[in-house]
């Protein structure tokens, strides 16, 4: 396969790869799932307590402008992004490191299912 072919190959496994996980682990913005305190109406800091800093709620900004109000849908695709960008940067690593990418990636993975709740 050319290189461009693998790469692209690559990249789709590692969309699914976010796109499911995004699915199963973060269950209070994915589509599937229930809505957020903040989905509801409620403000951080003051009605809800959120041990985050302010900058969540600026990430979670961009995604609420473009969607033109609060959308579980439009955080699901942003996080679902990053995750994606973050398992293409751990392809690249494993391949310098001359490590399976796969297996890089799963590993990633399983270490952020802790931070997921």
């Amino acid at each position: 396969m050319t290189n461009r072919k693998t790469w692209a190959r690559d990249a789709l496994i590692s969309l699914l790869l976010a796109a499911g996980y995004m699915l199963i682990f973060a269950y209070n913005n994915t589509p599937l799932g229930a809505a957020t305190a903040l989905a509801k109406g409620y403000a951080p800091y003051t009605e809800i307590f959120d041990h985050k800093g302010p900058l969540l709620f600026l990430l979670q900004l961009l995604p609420q402008a473009v969607s033109g109000g609060y959308s579980l849908t439009a955080v699901f695709i942003q996080e679902t992004l990053v995750l994606f960008a973050c398992l293409m940067m751990m392809r690249a690593i494993a391949k310098e490191l001359d490590v399976c990418p796969w297996a890089a990636q799963l590993v990633y993975m399983a270490m952020t299912c802790a931070f997921m709740d």
